[in-house]
């Protein structure tokens, strides 16, 4: 039977730690599973619903991973709109201290257009999640991209460069390169 069920591998979650310089302290759509690898101190899963919680440890802004579901569980859009659109909530009042997302890399979607303000990886191979017995999958169909919500964007380039380039409010970086400045081109 297929599933919906696909795991962070490891390595991208230690990148995480490292930009938080500590643990993940909420993942807010995970499972008991998933938080063998992730960690986290604090865990909602699909029976919580994360989206009716705010995503602090004990009302402090918390470290936040999140790997939201994928496809559709209600007929009001899509759960990465629903996630996308939380996390920004959450982010910018404060309830969040930092954060990092994973999803597919979807420009062409309305849920993806906010996101641009803040700073992203485009990892250059695809991400291979696990599967539920822990084996890597074989690659999903599309690419994904890593999106940080926080203040330490240059620790998040650093870090996140090992996986593709990284856009932020301040630049392009590329790998072995200085960050270029971000040009504004405007047309008439």
């Amino acid at each position: 039977m297929p599933t919906n069920e696909w795991y962070t591998p490891p390595h991208v979650l230690e990148a995480v730690r490292e930009v938080f310089e500590g643990p993940i302290e909420l993942d807010p759509a995970s499972c008991t599973r998933a938080n063998e690898t992730v960690q986290a101190t604090k865990i909602y899963t699909k029976e919580d619903n994360g989206l009716m919680h705010p995503w602090t440890i004990d009302e402090k802004p918390a470290r936040t991973f999140l790997n939201p579901p994928y496809g559709r569980t209600s007929s009001s859009g899509s759960n990465l709109e629903h996630f996308t659109r939380h996390i920004i909530e959450q982010y910018e009042c404060g309830n969040v201290k930092q954060a990092v997302m994973i999803i597919p890399v979807n420009t062409a979607t309305s849920w993806f257009e906010p996101l641009w303000k803040y700073s992203i990886c485009f990892p250059v191979s695809r991400i291979r999640f696990l599967q539920e017995d822990g084996s890597p999958s074989d690659g999903m169909s599309f690419g994904t991209c890593l999106v940080y919500f926080g203040l330490k964007t240059g620790l998040f380039a650093k870090v996140f460069l090992q996986y593709g380039p990284v856009i932020t409010p301040n630049g392009i970086y590329h790998r072995g390169e200085k960050p270029r400045q971000k040009t504004l081109v405007l047309s008439q």
